[in-house]
């Protein structure tokens, strides 16, 4: 990333889009060298391991959109995701609070903790075939989100929508089995429709 833009124009990016491989390295350029990064498309990106720690504790592995990886970088307001992805980690977009638009595609088969916690200006969401499950508050505090659909293949979510306070329609999936404590607390739904094979509803 950095031969291909060069240092001095970093700063000044605020489109970008990758094809080829990227690793911790282009991570860590992305994080702390462009703070005006506004949309980035990693469709035909192929993310892959090194050793190196984009953030502390943290480093690229392949086809994974790592813990930590994008959090907090408050500019970014459309992301679309590498077409090959398997997993969205911890925190991995948590604090982004101008992401508007998020693009998954199938593959994805876990959404970690606290993934997308707190972006606040994403208004629609759709999660695709293939994620099975959605970890503890992965959405927590997306306060303008309204509306989720989710499609066929996931079975589990975990507090996934807590204080998502905007939240009115939301399609779950006729696979979905267990629904944990609080998933939607503090939402404003006026109404769900239960999937049949629905086996479990958490506390709160």
């Amino acid at each position: 990333l950095l031969k291909a833009i060069g240092e001095e124009k970093l700063s000044y990016t605020t489109h970008l889009t990758i094809n080829g491989t990227i690793n911790s390295y282009d991570i860590m350029f992305m994080r702390n060298k462009m703070p005006n990064l506004h949309h980035l498309d990693l469709t035909e990106a192929k993310i892959i391991a090194n050793p190196y720690e984009y953030y502390q504790g943290y480093h690229s592995e392949d086809h994974r959109v790592g813990g930590y990886m994008f959090a907090d970088m408050q500019k970014l307001i459309d992301v679309k995701l590498p077409k090959n992805s398997t997993y969205i980690g911890v925190v991995a977009f948590a604090g982004c609070t101008h992401l508007k638009n998020i693009t998954m595609y199938p593959g994805i088969t876990n959404i970690d903790r606290n993934a997308f916690l707190s972006c606040t200006a994403l208004k629609k969401l759709e999660i695709p075939k293939e994620v099975i499950t959605i970890d503890y508050r992965a959405f927590e505090n997306c306060t303008d989100l309204d509306t989720v659909v989710i499609q066929e293949g996931l079975r589990m979510m975990d507090a996934a929508f807590y204080n998502c306070c905007n939240l009115n329609y939301i399609k779950l999936p006729n696979s979905l089995e267990e629904i944990k404590g609080q998933c939607f607390a503090g939402c404003k739904l006026e109404n769900i429709e239960l999937p049949s094979n629905l086996l479990t509803i958490g506390h709160g």
